[in-house]
């Protein structure tokens, strides 16, 4: 009799610590699964902000480019800390396609923030260009007044007035089409001072030509979705192979019991 009583409270308290371990990871489990959902939208968020950002430091709404360089550097951190985690976790391991995910996620990241560099670098070029090009324009109306080129310096700045305005692309082919005949107009002038100023307002129009399809396409490069697209699709990985777990589907050795 006394054998069979210890032997019931054994097995009762057994079984009530693989209940209590049982719950603890669970709740362990949950936290963990909810840490990293919670820093892959934490990216995806970034990931949105910086694009904004970018456009608006394309148009000139953003005249400094600190916000867009403290959300980058956000990025960084927390991808190399989501990194860290997965590898805690084990869940480059699960067979279930997170290493891959997140080894396209590292390639784009890493694309996007060069890319974002150069966007910055030609951007700063362009406005400069796009600033001074007019005070240029005036310099050489006033250097070229009376000789028969100054009609064709008027009808250029006033194309480029209209661009700066509207942004019509319109305008800007007009812009190149102005770049190629401004060597034959330099060429004409014989006072040198003249040529010299010519020269300078040459120069910035080829820099707003150029640097504008530069910067644009530096733009639209860094602003494409793949990383939140790649974002995603682990996400999807981690939330079905979660709600297996949850359901009872999968051996308990697995994804949550990584956590």
């Amino acid at each position: 009799m006394k054998n069979s009583i210890l032997m019931m409270v054994v097995v009762v308290v057994f079984g009530a610590a693989i209940v209590f371990r049982s719950t603890s990871e669970d709740q362990v489990d949950e936290h963990g699964y909810q840490y990293i959902v919670d820093v892959i939208e934490q990216l995806s968020l970034k990931d949105k902000e910086i694009n904004t950002l970018i456009i608006k430091s394309r148009f000139g709404l953003d005249q400094n480019y600190d916000e867009l360089a403290n959300i980058s550097a956000q990025i960084r951190r927390q991808a190399k800390s989501l990194e860290q985690v997965m590898r805690e976790k084990e869940l480059f391991s699960l067979g279930i396609g997170i290493q891959n995910y997140w080894s396209t996620y590292e390639s784009y990241l890493v694309e996007k923030l060069d890319t974002i560099e150069s966007f910055k670098g030609n951007n700063s070029i362009l406005r400069n260009s796009v600033n001074y090009a007019p005070i240029a324009g005036e310099n050489v109306i006033k250097a070229v007044k009376g000789l028969e080129v100054e009609e064709t310096i008027s009808s250029i700045n006033r194309t480029l007035y209209k661009y700066i305005i509207s942004g019509d692309r319109g305008y800007l082919a007009d812009l190149k089409l102005y770049v190629l005949d401004l060597p034959g107009v330099i060429s004409s002038i014989e006072d040198r001072r003249s040529k010299i100023i010519l020269n300078e307002y040459f120069n910035h129009l080829k820099v707003v030509v150029e640097k504008q399809e530069d910067t644009d396409n530096y733009m639209m490069r860094a602003i494409n979705n793949r990383n939140l697209i790649t974002l995603d699709r682990i996400r999807n990985v981690l939330d079905n192979h979660y709600r297996r777990h949850s359901y009872g589907e999968e051996d308990s050795s697995q994804l949550l019991s990584r956590f």
